[in-house]
């Protein structure tokens, strides 16, 4: 019977902040573009901003649960959001999930709004019928 050798990918030789070993793939100079002694910190944000990067928070610390009592809230945390993506301080998937959890909000928001609209026509109009044929 005959081994069978499944080749291994290289891997970067720096080490995560927990400890582990780094498990992204090199580039050419042996390191991945975040480990890489010779990247400036600049080059590292410029990798982060092009979604090269990933080591962005999946979280944000500490988060209160959003307060939206208004558009106006609403828009203040789709402005505050794309600022921490742009400055790499949240990962774009949790700003997804945070964008989605705005529109949501907006949806249910002006729902509720034409709901209201459409009760105050439905009593304004019945008011109108009493009076014609009351």
């Amino acid at each position: 019977m005959t081994e069978t050798l499944t080749p291994t990918k290289p891997r970067c030789p720096g080490t995560r902040k927990d400890g582990s070993p780094c498990r992204a793939q090199p580039t050419t100079s042996g390191w991945c573009p975040w480990h890489d002694p010779d990247r400036t910190e600049a080059e590292k944000l410029g990798w982060v901003r092009k979604g090269g990067l990933t080591s962005r928070p999946s979280t944000i610390p500490d988060a209160p649960d959003p307060t939206w009592a208004t558009p106006e809230d609403v828009q203040r945390s789709v402005v505050e959001t794309h600022g921490m993506v742009t400055r790499g301080e949240l990962s774009s998937d949790v700003a997804s999930v945070r964008l989605k959890a705005c529109e949501a909000w907006m949806r249910v928001y002006e729902t509720q709004k034409i709901r209201e609209q459409l009760e105050a026509l439905e009593q304004l109009a019945g008011q109108k019928l009493e009076r014609r044929w009351g």
